[in-house]
Parts: structure tokens; C-alpha cells; sequence
């Protein structure tokens, strides 16, 4: 008995969604026109959709979440921990470049490569030299490049100047 009346309710409906189908008219689809957006306008609309959680640690105590510091000395202590780090392996990589031969990264990302700045008392006196010193923000070498350059009659745009 329950089979019939299952049967009967599945073919009374489909009978009547086909009659419902039919009866439906398509609607007309209108694309609205395009908002401009600038790059950030969608992570600015996210962040205000979301609030600070001021019950997480900070974002650089996220590393290694058994260590994460409580207290304000002990913060400090891991600010001070992490900076010597990068500077010790700074330096290694400064001191022992060769330690450091094989390249293994991919793709090449040179400003990750140590190189060592170039004295401005070897290099060869021209403008490039000088506007790659400059673009690097090494002042000082900067200057003493621009000095030697002026003592050797190195002629020096305006723009540079």
C-alpha cells in the first residue's frame, strides 16, 4: 500500500512541476554595467566587515605558538631573540658566501642573494656606478663615489647632481 501511494505522489508530482514548467516564462536577464574598483577596494570592504581580535597574540608570535610570550619582558626577549637571529645569519652570509654556493631556490630571487657592497675607491668612476649606490641607499659610498668622481673630473649630470 505504501509503494502505490508513493508511486501515485511521485506521478501526480511530476505531472504537475511540467505544468508548472511549462507555465513559467524565462525571465529577461540584464547585466548591470561595471563598477571601477580600485586594487584594494575589496580587502578594504573585508576589513571593515571584520573586526581586531584582541584576545590573539600578535601576528609575530604566531611562528611558534608553544612560545608565545605573556608578559611584556618576555615580548621584548623575543623581538630582541628573533632581530639577532637575522642579523647573526646575515652576517654568516656576508662573511662565508661559499657556505652558501648551491643555488637551490626557484625561482632566483636576488634580494635574497648576500652580496657585498662596493667599495667606492675600487669602482669605476661613472654615473651608473653612482645611481646603483644610490638606488641601494648606500649613502655614504654614495658620497665618497661623487667626491672621487668631482676630484677626477668625472663629468656628473644635472639630474644626478
Amino acid at each position: 500500500m505504501l509503494r502505490v501511494r508513493a508511486r501515485l505522489a511521485g506521478i501526480w508530482l511530476r505531472t504537475f512541476s511540467a505544468e508548472a514548467a511549462s507555465e513559467k516564462r524565462t525571465p529577461k536577464v540584464t547585466i548591470p554595467p561595471a563598477i571601477q574598483r580600485g586594487p584594494t577596494d575589496l580587502l578594504r570592504a573585508l576589513s571593515e566587515t571584520v573586526g581586531v581580535d584582541t584576545t590573539a597574540p600578535h601576528f609575530a608570535f604566531i611562528d611558534d605558538p608553544a612560545m608565545i610570550p605573556s608578559t611584556a619582558a618576555t615580548k621584548r626577549n623575543y623581538y630582541m631573540a628573533k632581530e639577532m637571529g637575522k642579523r647573526a645569519a646575515r652576517q654568516l652570509a656576508e662573511e662565508w658566501p661559499t657556505l652558501f654556493a648551491l643555488d637551490r631556490d626557484e625561482p632566483y630571487l636576488p634580494a635574497f642573494r648576500p652580496q657585498k657592497p662596493a667599495d667606492p675607491l675600487k669602482v669605476a668612476p661613472t654615473e651608473e656606478n653612482l645611481l646603483s649606490m644610490i638606488d641601494k641607499r648606500e649613502v655614504e659610498d654614495a658620497a665618497m663615489l661623487y667626491e672621487r668622481m668631482r676630484a677626477e673630473n668625472v663629468e656628473v649630470s644635472q639630474k644626478t647632481q
